[in-house]
This record gives C-alpha cells, structure tokens and sequence, in this order.
C-alpha cells in the first residue's frame, strides 16, 4: 500500500497538500512558479521582521545592483552641536576656569541624527556635552572652540573618547588683539554607546567664557 502512494507522489502534489494544509490552517502560501527566488510581490508587508533574518544572512551578494535606493537606507547617524551654554534658557556662554579641562557644555543642536545628543533646554543637564554613537562603525569627528581676546597663556582643545581616550588635539598660545579660534578633526572607530567632547583647557589671564556658533562638536557615521 505504502509503495503504491509513492509511486503517486509527484512534486505537484506535495505542493497542493502543503498549500491546502495552510490554508484550512490560517496560513499563507506564496507560489514562487518555480523560479527559486522570493521577490517583493511574493511577501505580504510587514510580514517580514528583522527577527525573522539572522545577523549575516544577507550580504551584497543577495542584493541585486541598483535594488536598493534612497529611500530604502536609513540616514547615516550625524550630529553637530554648538554654542556652549548659550542656547535659549542659558547664561550666554560657558565660563572656563584657568587651567582646568573642561568639557564644553553644547546647547544649540544644528543637527541631530539617531539621537546622538541629549536636547536640554534648561541648560543643567551634564550629558549635554556629549555626542554619543548609536551604532557601532568608522565616525568623522570634529570640534572648535572661539577664545575672546586675551595674549595670556595657551590655549588647548581636544576631543575625547568616554571622557578619558584622547582622540586629537590641538595646542597654541593665545592671539593678542584677536579672538583665538582652534578646530580639530580625526577620524576613529566607536562602538555603540561610545561618546566623545570637545575638552578645553587654557592657562593665563584667568576665567574666560567661549560662546557662538565656532564652538562646537560635531559626529558622523562613515561606516562599519
């Protein structure tokens, strides 16, 4: 008996039953016609989750040249802040003790990508000196800061990596008559939830405040 239903079963068969099964049973069968590849016409939206797809599962080589467009990606992480504690609700400008680090305290967000930094419009929050990594990858990493006017001392920015890993820095003496203005860039590798600031540090002519729009700190994906 058992060797007469083999000899019955052919390819077509088999389908028919699944597809039968499936649907008595609630399910969903998608009818590729054989041509052993999924296209989007054959998945229901949003029957697909990213739970579905294991890490790795899908590399360049299952994506087809131009199958993917600009909508299709999410925005790189990206973020630039400025004016430390001079946004609406601050003091007007961050006071920096004589030779002390201090990390500028940025309040005007000119752009947020992914949440890389913490918005406070009360000016008390700390974090706010920080931009922070959503995702792990290559980052283009930028600051400045704009010194008023004073021929005292030295003048030194940096940017660093979870408050302790130095990641550049550039160090000068003060401008006479001018204002002193510094900028750094690097680039680094961050794992997600790394952070970094603009660090500053002078010597000389006692407490002054930096202000405006070229102190900043800026963050952007690259890449894994």
């Amino acid at each position: 008996m058992i060797e007469r239903v083999r000899d019955k079963l052919t390819y077509a068969n088999v389908v028919a039953c699944l597809c039968l099964f499936l649907v008595i049973g609630g399910g969903t069968a998608a009818a590729l016609k054989g041509t052993n590849r999924v296209n989007s016409r054959d998945i229901v939206d949003g029957t697909v989750k990213g739970r579905d797809v294991r890490n790795g599962e899908i590399g360049s080589i299952e994506i087809g040249n131009g199958e993917i467009g600009p909508v299709d990606r999410a925005p790189a992480p990206a973020g630039r802040v400025s004016q430390p504690h001079d946004g609406p609700g601050c003091a007007g400008g961050q006071s920096i003790a004589d030779a002390t680090d201090e990390a500028l305290l940025l309040s005007v967000e000119e752009f947020d990508r992914d949440s890389t930094h913490v918005s406070d419009a009360t000016c008390v929050n700390p974090l706010r000196s920080r931009l922070t990594a959503p995702l792990s990858g290559l980052y283009e990493i930028g600051a400045g800061v704009e010194w008023p006017s004073n021929n005292a001392g030295t003048r030194t920015l940096s940017v660093r990596k979870n408050a302790l890993t130095p990641l550049a820095a550039e160090r000068g003496d003060a401008v006479s008559g001018a204002a002193t203005v510094q900028t750094v860039q690097t680039l680094a590798r961050l794992e997600e939830g790394d952070f970094v600031e603009a660090v500053v540090r002078k010597t000389g002519g006692g407490s002054l405040t930096v202000s405006g729009s070229q102190s900043y700190l800026s963050l952007a994906w690259l890449g894994p």
